[in-house]
């Protein structure tokens, strides 16, 4: 992480300023192991934050766990369905399958 953060700060385009917002995203973690992510990987990015921004403010967070293996299985309503009966690509279903104390969500990618 911190030589992520050194790397974007060099950049010419950035003018030798730190990111205000840093998007995480963490692909193979099953979800036995999400606590992990936040008990072990957490602590480790905010160290590297402080280290980077010193007194400066620290960036906004939001670390995104992507699974792609699934037992769920969704049906298109109305006129959301591709030629094969799938839902399109693009559509996110959010309320009533997910996990009740977590923010999660389904995305279709692709047919």
């Amino acid at each position: 992480m911190t030589e992520r953060l050194e790397h974007y700060k060099l950049q010419p385009a950035n003018r030798g300023m730190l990111p205000e917002r840093v998007i995480i995203f963490r692909n193979g973690v099953p979800e036995g192991q999400f606590d992990l992510v936040l008990t072990k990987e957490l602590p480790q990015i905010q160290e590297a934050f402080k280290r980077v921004y010193g007194s400066e403010p620290k960036p906004q967070l939001t670390i995104c766990i992507c699974n792609r293996r699934h037992h769920a299985r969704f049906y298109p309503t109305d006129n959301n369905a591709t030629n094969n009966g799938n839902t399109r690509p693009g559509t996110v279903i959010d309320k009533g399958v997910g996990d009740v104390y977590r923010f999660d969500f389904y995305l279709q990618a692709r047919e």
